[in-house]
């Protein structure tokens, strides 16, 4: 698991997000790979593709692993985007995306400046097969 990538990531969240209104929250999906495979950050919307979430308890452990049921209708959603090796950023308010255009510009120019930061265009491996587990 590439946890360093994720830390990254929302650490350099931090100061776009306390710059927004109260309330929002953003949404940040990270492929699990090392910062230096990631293609980038885009603002996305969020997948209309079902979301599975398995959990197995152990005696001394709980598992928790995650999978999509279906494919993405717009290659420009989270899901997809996340396929091809880009961490996405989406603004939420409930029970959606913000749909605020100051925030939608927010989360743009945010994105853009992690993409310029963190986006190493390297081709990565095959993903896995849709619907496939991944371990969360």
């Amino acid at each position: 698991m590439h946890y360093a990538t994720a830390a990254a990531l929302t650490v350099a969240l931090v100061d776009p997000l306390v710059a927004m209104r109260a309330g929002t929250v953003l949404n940040c999906n990270v492929p699990d790979v090392a910062l230096d495979r990631l293609r980038g950050v885009r603002r996305a919307e969020l997948s209309g593709a079902e979301v599975l979430h398995v959990v197995s308890v152990g005696s001394d452990q709980v598992r928790v692993t995650f999978g999509f049921a279906g494919r993405p209708t717009d290659p420009h959603d989270d899901w997809a985007l996340g396929a091809e090796g880009f961490a996405t950023v989406t603004a939420l308010t409930y029970p959606a995306a913000d749909p605020d255009p100051a925030v939608q510009s927010a989360v743009e120019g945010a994105s853009a400046v992690l993409d310029a930061r963190f986006a190493h265009p390297r081709s990565l491996p095959a993903d896995p097969a849709p619907g496939t587990p991944r371990n969360a």
